[in-house]
């Protein structure tokens, strides 16, 4: 015998169908199991809408209160919710958004992994926080982003009613007065080292990015950075310019301002690194069967993927950590213009070179953009 069919009323999951005997009314219930798949159950037989929205109301209840007695907040770990939540959320996220979540479970949020959900307290929190601002000295910035991650995951099993509401955001995130000062720059013998450093443990296409960092470059300009945008002029004279950047948000982005497109010219050992990563991300594309035309990436990976803006920071850490150094690429750009106007360059041409949309007024006022100083610029930049 054929099955009836169900048709939809105006009460959501209410359906109706039709038997010899007359009409019956059918219920559907959507829901989400312990492991967040969506589930249904369906019944059917109700003589009036009224029987089967009371059935629909206690079948939903019933299953609210299944989930939670599965998902207690003094039962279910940190750990267990973490895995949880992130199958829930990671479908909608971009590759970038999930590097940056399980970068900072791993190397923060886990320490939470064998604590009930109720069990962590604000004042645990708080010495939590305390210690990555203060022990562990790590930025306000990035103490923040940790916060925010834990926030989100706290905030869902509040959604889900696995816990009453969340206690840890009136959690104090305060840097102490004298860690406030950061040092924005690294000095000239740093410098040295961390050169001496690269160009033994970095591979062709670190030590490539690695260089474009230190004649201050933007991470994401340096990611960004196509076959199109390198231009030989002589056997160790390289031309190469900022076309397009690639940020957390974008595979491909256009750079911040207007200035920011500009091309710096390298000699010598730093015009070869280019040129040998040009060779070299030729090479990976040629092995992945991919053709490595004009907009083509540099910087790739083995299976000719763009590198995530985090890399560049594993970079810098692979060279700096060992001869304890503190490093990030903003700081290798500071650097770079602080080093070129103490040793004379024009401060216009620093801005230039940088892509710096304007500088202070007086130094445009005192300085003036020559032939002579781009010059001097070009041989500074080749600090190999």
């Amino acid at each position: 015998m054929a099955k009836s069919k169900w048709v939809a009323t105006d009460y959501p999951g209410i359906y109706k169908y039709e038997l010899k005997s007359g009409t019956k009314y059918g219920i559907r219930v959507r829901y989400q199991d312990a492991n967040f798949k969506w589930r249904e159950k369906s019944e059917s037989g109700f003589d009036t809408i009224k029987q089967a929205r009371k059935r629909k109301t206690d079948l939903e209840n019933s299953v609210n209160k299944n989930l939670a007695s599965t998902f207690d907040g003094d039962k279910i770990t940190f750990g267990e919710w973490y895995k949880q939540y992130y199958e829930m959320v990671s479908p909608t996220w971009t590759i970038d958004s999930k590097v940056t979540l399980k970068t900072i479970y791993r190397k923060h949020l886990s320490e939470f992994n064998p604590v009930s959900l109720t069990k962590i307290t604000l004042s645990r929190y708080q010495n939590f926080i305390n210690k990555k601002l203060h022990e562990e000295d790590l930025t306000l910035k990035y103490v923040k982003l940790i916060h925010g991650t834990m926030m989100a995951v706290i905030n869902e099993a509040v959604k889900h009613d696995i816990l009453i509401k969340n206690k840890l955001n009136r959690v104090t995130i305060q840097k102490q007065k004298q860690q406030e000062q950061k040092v924005k720059h690294v000095d000239l013998e740093d410098l040295q080292k961390l050169d001496e450093m690269a160009k033994t443990e970095l591979n062709t296409l670190q030590y490539g990015m690695y260089v474009l960092m230190r004649i201050g470059w933007r991470r994401g300009e340096v990611l960004g950075l196509t076959k199109q945008a390198v231009t030989a002029i002589d056997e160790d004279v390289v031309d190469v310019t900022v076309l397009q950047t690639r940020t957390r948000s974008s595979e491909v982005s256009t750079p911040k301002t207007k200035s920011s497109y500009r091309t710096n010219r390298l000699t010598g050992d730093s015009a070869m690194a280019i040129l040998r990563a040009l060779e070299k991300a030729e090479s990976i594309h040629k092995s992945n069967h991919v053709i490595f035309s004009h907009e083509s990436r540099v910087f790739v990976n083995s299976k000719c993927k763009s590198y995530s803006p985090a890399y560049p920071q594993i970079i810098l850490d692979q060279i700096s950590k060992p001869i304890d150094i503190s490093l990030t690429p903003h700081m290798l750009r500071h650097s770079f213009a602080s080093q070129a106007i103490t040793n004379g360059m024009s401060p216009v041409e620093v801005a230039r070179w940088l892509g710096h949309t304007k500088i202070d007024m007086t130094l445009n006022t005192y300085s003036h953009s020559t032939n002579q100083g781009q010059e001097e610029l070009i041989n500074f930049a080749s600090f190999n």
